[in-house]
């Protein structure tokens, strides 16, 4: 932290986390509360993400690993797009994660399955809406169980990636799909902000 706070430019853009930390911990002590930016804190929240990461990004690998065990022909054919693509004996970048559709596919059905965060963080309704006969006041507090919309009797078990989930591996993070909730019937409808 010292270091940073040596080279430290508050009126340019942060590099990284360390760097916003220190700007806005800067601000808070010129307005006179900056009291609760300490090096402790700062040392609890990198723990904080890095622990958060570290789970959901080796539980996605596991769950990965078990289904393309399960699954040969799968694994096969994830082989043979990473092949095709990156070449054998290389690593893959960022760069080539968007030519790889259907990998990217696998890991999101594992993601499904798997319900790696089933609930949600805090959310406030944006306006008044009704759920199933619910009348829910437009600001209410609302904590989204993901797992509600990741199954239904139909899609419980392991399924084989299909052209569904490759469409959208090859279009915006399936994330955004949370921010809906299926309000009226089957007609998906924005009604949480973050």
């Amino acid at each position: 932290m010292t270091g940073y706070k040596e080279k430290l430019d508050i009126n340019t853009d942060p590099k990284n986390f360390v760097e916003a930390y220190l700007q806005e911990k800067y601000k808070k002590e010129q307005q006179g509360c900056g009291e609760n930016y300490s090096k402790i804190q700062l040392l609890n929240v990198c723990r904080n993400l890095f622990e958060g990461g570290q789970e959901t990004t080796s539980d996605t690998i596991l769950w990965c690993i078990i289904h393309l065990m399960l699954n040969p022909k799968i694994q096969q054919k994830v082989q043979e797009e990473l092949e095709n693509v990156v070449g054998k004996n290389k690593l893959i970048t960022v760069q080539e994660k968007p030519m790889l559709p259907f990998m990217q596919a696998v890991i999101n059905e594992s993601q499904r399955i798997a319900n790696l965060l089933p609930i949600n963080v805090r959310h406030t309704t944006t306006r008044d809406v009704i759920i199933k006969g619910y009348n829910i006041k437009e600001g209410t507090l609302i904590v989204p169980h993901i797992g509600m919309v990741l199954y239904n009797e139909e899609n419980q078990k392991i399924s084989i990636p299909n052209d569904f989930w490759i469409l959208r591996a090859s279009l915006k993070p399936m994330m955004n799909l949370f921010h809906f909730l299926l309000a009226n019937d089957n007609v998906p409808e924005k009604v949480w902000q973050e």
